[in-house]
């Protein structure tokens, strides 16, 4: 029985007038796991004071384009010891050169305007903006007094450069005509400012690559037949021990035909008036670093790129050849060298694997940290109250920072987690040992230890099913299950293995259960039950047999995914391309009768879905994820792996990824509406009657609820309203065979009736999918009529009630 009035429009109505439409509802990350390494882009390091005079003393100082700690966009930070810690807000732009003059710290950011900055100890100062073509700094150095910076650039504060300008701490000026080029690297040597770079020209005369200001004019120099990348400065006590060194692409110095050889790295001498080659090492050089180590002795050191398998490495020049100092290590190619606090540290342009700051500390490389995990996860569970998560590391649960092994962990791969009825850990994959205990293929967690399950699967598990009877549907690619055939697919009962029919000629990868109990699967098979059942992809199983959910060819690839949308339609997600002969990528939606439609999404192929209430879905597939609908691209700085959405309507991620959004989040994002749906008391039942919600009410969704400990037979009217019945209406003024304490908490704007059965009765409320509703409030409460055989009514009672507000995901 219905009352008159339509509960949906009066809500809308009421909402659109108290509530203004809001657009502020996406899902936004939250800050995760902390990053222990550097990762990211690093070019240039320095050692610095962060606090001038105070006690804090020299630090070693980054700047580029980075994660670390809880850093999410650092951009410039110092290392204190203990974690890196940022210097400021800077420029949110590109850092590309670094260097520290008369105390400041001076860096160069390239963005949509390429500017250079100081640090004054409290915030950052434009002192020059750049234009002209790309324009960026790549080095800085102090020459008489003034700040010099090259790089490629035409004007500086509207002062023409051409590559090269210095600052006198309050304007700019050039330096003659500037270079033809870019400039990469800068060194002053007796009394002059030696300039390198890939360039042609210098004041307008011919200049091949290295180029020398005697402070007010280019004086000649030889021509290198290659890029100089790096240039460095030995001080000696005379001209016998004082070295320019020249690093980079080049060959041979000075005319072809009749120069030097000098192979990646060159040595000029005063003594001789003259440059020599160091070594014959064939590989690029991008940075040199020299420094003392005695009065009159001092040590080179060279980074090598080779090209041939990305290595590189640091070398030693021991005076007759390059020897290496610590291992090779695989990474983008390596820019910057510095020794501080006894040991080298080198920065990379691109941190992969250990992190983009490493020092060598003995006979190893190890990244400058800061508190965090080197986490990577590849499956991540809603664990009901907590998270579960899965990866190299094994098995954990818990949250951001506060990770506990499950038991002893297992040995083998997991490929999927599933949350059983009771609140059991299933997991599957190619799983040997569990707790210590041999394991074929999953193993079950039931709070305080592992078990496995009775034999297990002869292969591989893709696909776990839980079912609400504590029942467990098992997919992948394997033969038999407990020693009893089954192809591919096969229901564990409790105690036993029971397979579906003649299982798939495919491995299986996906699994739903529908409404009525069927069990729909998707994989790579092309036949179910018997060969002479073509299921290209997917099938369905009604309890006694197969059968077919396509038509024709099917789908071209295989289905990873599956998930029943807001209106309970199946919905499938993979690699195929073609249903039969229709163009549908990657996400399609099952219509019954009328076959399969296309899904818009993402352009790739699709191994995770997570429906929405609002119709939407959040996809992965190929590293990316994003929303349907928008399409909008959720931005992670490395792959995803897997996807979860939890009861409270928060969206896991999980991935090799060390950033979500502008947040650090190591190996795990979390997404979370600021629009959050609820559910709180709102008045006490009688009798022992409890209702409970089963989910939340989010805009676009249905709000269910179960009813328990009803009377029975019994006849029960689910009551929603949008506002408490004040005072509460005793039910012994309306019906005097309401038992004593029973209330109506809610007014009467909906009355449903629901099914009633074993003293159970669930209830709904539609919820449009309008974002106007957002913050809204209504109540909900079951009244139950119980009756006789003859139908008279012979007692009543009420359950508690719930206010719940609306939210959008």
């Amino acid at each position: 029985m219905r009352s008159s009035r339509s509960f949906p429009c009066q809500l809308t109505l009421i909402a659109l007038a108290a509530f203004p439409v809001t657009s502020q509802c996406e899902l936004g990350w939250l800050p995760g796991e902390p990053v222990r390494d550097v990762v990211g882009y690093t070019p240039r390091m320095v050692s610095w004071d962060p606090d001038g005079a105070g006690p804090s003393g020299f630090a070693t100082t980054i700047c580029g384009e980075f994660s670390a700690g809880t850093l999410a966009n650092g951009r410039v930070a110092y290392h204190d010891g203990t974690q890196w810690v940022s210097v400021g807000t800077p420029p949110a732009a590109r850092p590309t050169a670094m260097t520290v003059h008369a105390g400041q710290l001076i860096v160069a950011f390239s963005g949509n305007s390429t500017v250079i900055s100081a640090w004054n100890g409290a915030q950052w100062q434009t002192i020059g903006t750049l234009v002209g073509g790309a324009p960026e700094v790549n080095t800085f150095t102090a020459y008489q007094g003034a700040l010099v910076v090259g790089g490629r650039f035409g004007t500086i504060d509207g002062i023409v450069a051409n590559g090269l300008a210095q600052w006198n701490g309050s304007t700019w000026s050039a330096m003659g005509a500037g270079i033809n080029g870019e400039v990469n690297a800068l060194a002053v040597f007796n009394n002059s400012l030696h300039v390198g770079g890939d360039f042609n020209a210098a004041g307008g005369a011919t200049a091949l690559c290295y180029a020398i200001w005697n402070g007010s004019a280019w004086a000649p120099a030889p021509n290198f037949n290659g890029i100089i990348n790096t240039l460095a400065v030995r001080n000696g006590t005379s001209a016998a021990n004082s070295f320019l060194f020249a690093g980079g692409t080049f060959g041979i110095i000075g005319p072809i035909g009749v120069g030097i050889t000098a192979t990646r790295v060159a040595r000029f001498s005063p003594a001789t008036n003259s440059w020599s080659g160091m070594g014959s090492d064939t590989d690029d050089c991008t940075a040199l670093m020299v420094r003392s180590t005695g009065i009159s002795s001092y040590e080179v050191v060279a980074m090598r790129y080779r090209s041939s398998g990305q290595s590189n490495s640091l070398e030693r020049w021991n005076g007759t050849t390059w020897t290496s100092l610590g291992p090779s290590f695989q990474a983008a190619p390596i820019k910057s060298v510095l020794y501080a606090a006894g040991g080298y540290l080198v920065g990379t342009s691109g941190g992969v694997g250990m992190g983009a700051v490493r020092q060598l500390v003995g006979a190893t490389w190890q990244s400058v940290t800061s508190p965090g995990t080197d986490l990577v996860t590849t499956h991540v569970l809603d664990g009901g109250t907590d998270i579960v998560i899965a990866g190299a590391f094994g098995v954990r649960r818990g949250a951001p920072g506060a990770w506990h092994e499950l038991g002893s962990g297992i040995v083998g791969t997991v490929r999927v987690l599933a949350r059983m009825p009771n609140g059991d850990i299933v997991v599957g994959g190619a799983v040997t040992q569990a707790g210590g205990s041999p394991a074929s293929g999953l193993a079950r967690w039931d709070g305080s230890a592992w078990s496995s399950f009775a034999g297990g699967v002869n292969g591989s598990v893709a696909a776990l099913l839980p079912l609400p009877n504590g029942e467990l549907v098992v997919g992948g690619l394997f033969s038999t299950a407990g020693g009893v055939a089954a192809a591919n697919i096969a229901r564990w009962t409790g105690s036993a293995w029971v397979p579906l029919g003649g299982g798939t000629n495919g491995e299986v990868r996906a699994l739903l259960a529908l409404p009525n109990g069927e069990i729909v699967t998707g994989g790579a098979f092309t036949f179910a039950g018997t060969f002479t059942n073509p299921t290209p992809r997917i099938a369905r199983w009604n309890g006694a047999a197969w059968l077919a959910m396509t038509t024709g060819s099917g789908f071209d690839a295989p289905v990873d995914a599956l998930v029943l949308d807001a209106a309970g339609s199946v919905v499938a997600g993979g690699s195929f391309s073609l249903h039969h002969t229709t163009t549908m990528p990657y996400l399609a939606r099952w219509n019954g009768s009328n076959g399969w439609s296309a899904i818009p999404s993402i352009g790739t192929g699709i191994t995770d879905v997570v429906p929405l209430p609002d119709g939407d879905f959040v996809v992965q597939g190929a590293g990316l994820v994003a929303r349907t609908g928008s399409p909008m691209a959720l931005y992670l700085n490395d792959a995803a792996a897997d996807l979860a959405l939890t009861g409270s309507g928060e969206l896991l991620v999980a991935g090799a990824f060390t950033r979500a959004g502008d947040v650090v989040a190591q190996g795990l994002g979390r997404m979370r509406t600021p629009c959050p749906a609820t559910v709180a008391p709102a008045g006490a039942g009688c009798a022992g009657s409890t209702l409970a919600a089963a989910n939340l009410p989010w805009a676009g969704g249905t709000f269910r609820a179960v009813a328990i400990g009803l009377p029975t037979p019994a006849l029960a009217l689910a009551v929603t309203g949008l506002a408490p019945m004040l005072p509460p209406l005793p039910l012994a003024a309306v019906l005097p065979q309401a038992l004593p304490g029973c209330a109506l908490h809610v007014t009467a704007d909906l009355v449903d009736v629901v099914a009633t059965v074993a003293a159970t009765s669930p209830s709904q409320v539609v919820l449009p999918p309008t974002a106007s509703l957002v913050g809204a409030t209504f109540r909900h409460q079951v009244v139950a009529l119980q009756v006789n055989a003859g139908g008279a009514i012979i007692a009543v009672t009420a359950t508690n009630a719930l206010l719940l507000t609306i939210g959008m995901l």
